[in-house]
């Protein structure tokens, strides 16, 4: 008879987690820091904030996203755009759901730092600098739209190619009146209302020019 073979090993138990012996360097927009821990103090939105930051400046995607928005303030009272950016950024990894939860952040002088900002502005100066809100299709939602039309925001959503939307594009592709959007482009507009919305929306349709 063969020796017998043991029954593999199962996977480790897993066991908590450890926490980091002495501070973590962590680098931000404000320069480097150094995090530690502390086991009893309460968790609190942001206090992972310093990694997600190291995260966006290694990325050049905050930097990125502040160099290329369209938002352009010549008043010289007004905000930097980085400020306002950032502020909109704060609020949301705060679980903020309304432009009045902004003045919760205000005098936050730590947190406003490590993104490179000078300070976190005011509701006001985000409500009214953020005038349109762009996304691709993931957010055309029921949910962000009349989010949007409750606070009054305009916005420009792409739409998912469902069957209802290719009949609509087929139409005004057959039919349309095209005028001049710019740039080169020619455009033409309807009413739409998909499954699951609210109610009927304005729909536009840009061919690619050729």
């Amino acid at each position: 008879m063969s020796n017998p073979i043991p029954h593999p090993q199962g996977e480790p138990e897993t066991t908590a987690l450890v926490p980091h012996a002495g501070p973590v360097a962590v680098d931000t927009f404000g320069g480097r820091v150094h995090v530690e821990w502390d086991a009893q103090a309460a968790v609190t939105p942001l206090g992972q904030l310093p990694f997600f930051t190291e995260f966006l400046r290694l990325g050049g995607r905050f930097d990125a996203w502040v160099e290329s928005c369209p938002l352009k303030l010549t008043s010289p009272n007004a905000p930097s755009t980085r400020d306002v950016l950032g502020t909109a950024i704060l609020a949301v990894l705060s679980g903020h759901q309304r432009y009045a939860h902004i003045s919760a952040l205000r005098g936050d002088t730590i947190n406003a730092a490590l993104l490179g900002m000078e300070a976190v502005v005011s509701e006001d100066s985000v409500r009214r600098n953020l005038v349109c809100i762009r996304g691709d299709r993931d957010w055309g939602t029921q949910a962000n739209m009349a989010r949007a039309e409750q606070e009054g925001i305009p916005y420009l959503f792409k739409l998912r190619m469902t069957s209802k939307v290719k009949q609509t594009v087929e139409r005004l592709m057959r039919d349309a009146e095209w005028c001049d959007a710019g740039q080169g482009w020619q455009g033409d507009e309807t009413t739409l209302r998909l499954s699951g919305w609210s109610r009927a929306r304005r729909a536009v349709v840009l061919p690619a020019p050729a």
